[in-house]
């Protein structure tokens, strides 16, 4: 399995969004599998960010928003 999964080419998009999930210990996957995780451990895996760099530019896009 992990051999296929190598072999495979994986957006950059893809790759931040394990980086992501990895780094801030969440569940990554669709809601029906998340929803059976926080089921399984009795956490409740936050799907919303928290926070930002104010500096970046992206924080000050969702802001305006």
């Amino acid at each position: 399995m992990y051999k296929n999964l190598s072999a495979s080419k994986l957006s950059a998009n893809t790759i931040k969004e394990i980086c992501d999930a990895t780094n801030k210990a969440r569940v990554l996957g669709c809601d029906r599998f998340k929803q059976q995780i926080e089921d399984q451990t009795g956490r409740c895996s936050p799907s919303q960010v928290r926070g930002g760099d104010k500096k970046s530019e992206k924080y000050k896009e969702n802001q305006l928003h």
